[in-house]
């Protein structure tokens, strides 16, 4: 006769499936969680970075824009063209230097023979300091006096010449009224494309 001293039968291998102790599934989680934990880590720095670099570029460079009425009673000594109006927009990059301009000219007689950007007050004139080379739009232009225009805007004009009025048709005086700054769209296009591409990286490692 047979007798059975102990059973055997151990929870952990009920029905064939072996179970790991707690411990072990205590390990494998800290070590998930862990690895999350460094992937997570490594993309918040490198987005800080990506994010402070551009911040960084965006403070160096700016686009600053002016608005500028023209006519022709600001020429100096004159006399402008009497019925003369016109608007010079002017975009001045600080950290290139340049300047892209588009001008609109109204009643005075084309082509010109000159477009520049003039070195004085109002109601004195000046040497030509930039030249847009008698063309109403263009750029950019790079110039070493750009930083003084930015520096006093109100010692700088614009003048169109032609024919007609070759000391000038219509002037228009710069002034720091007529400044607006324009954000830097570059920058923020390489800020979403490192979010973005952080995103991916994120997906990628934790998905």
């Amino acid at each position: 006769m047979l007798h059975l001293t102990a059973k055997h039968l151990h929870a952990s291998q009920e029905h064939g499936i072996p179970k790991a102790p707690p411990g072990a599934i205590l390990r494998v989680f800290q070590k998930q969680w862990y690895v999350r934990y460094e992937a997570m880590k490594k993309i918040s720095i490198s987005t800080s970075l990506a994010f402070a670099l551009v911040l960084s570029l965006h403070t160096q460079a700016a686009v600053f824009q002016f608005v500028v009425p023209m006519d022709g009673a600001q020429e100096f000594p004159g006399p402008g063209d009497p019925d003369g109006t016109g608007l010079a927009t002017l975009q001045f990059d600080d950290l290139a230097n340049s300047v892209t301009w588009d001008i609109i000219a109204n009643n005075i007689d084309l082509p010109l023979t000159g477009a520049h950007i003039h070195q004085a007050p109002s109601g004195a004139a000046g040497p030509v300091r930039v030249d847009f080379s008698a063309q109403l739009s263009g750029g950019p232009v790079v110039d070493p006096d750009i930083a003084g225009i930015l520096a006093n805007p109100a010692g700088w004009y614009v003048n169109l010449h032609n024919s007609f009025f070759p000391a000038g048709a219509i002037r228009g005086q710069l002034s720091p009224e007529q400044i607006t700054r324009i954000p830097d769209a570059g920058s923020s296009l390489i800020l979403l494309g490192l979010a973005s591409a952080a995103l991916l990286f994120f997906r990628g490692k934790l998905g």
